[in-house]
């Protein structure tokens, strides 16, 4: 729906810097987890948890949103 695509489209304007610029490469721009790491400076690893604590606060803020 609109109100959906809205909404991702705000989620990640309220992340901190970092966080949102892995969150769009891995997800908007469909990078790797690799291309990340190199392009950030971090393990693979923490480029994993990282992203998995995101998607945490993306479904808080759907929640939030009332859209799921």
């Amino acid at each position: 729906t609109r109100e959906f695509q809205a909404a991702m489209h705000r989620f990640p304007g309220g992340l901190p810097e970092k966080e949102r610029k892995i969150f769009v490469s891995r997800y908007w721009h469909l990078r790797s987890i690799r291309e990340i790491s190199e392009k950030c400076g971090l393990s693979e690893s923490d480029i994993k948890t990282r992203l998995f604590r995101t998607r945490g606060k993306l479904r808080t803020f759907l929640a939030e949103e009332d859209l799921m």
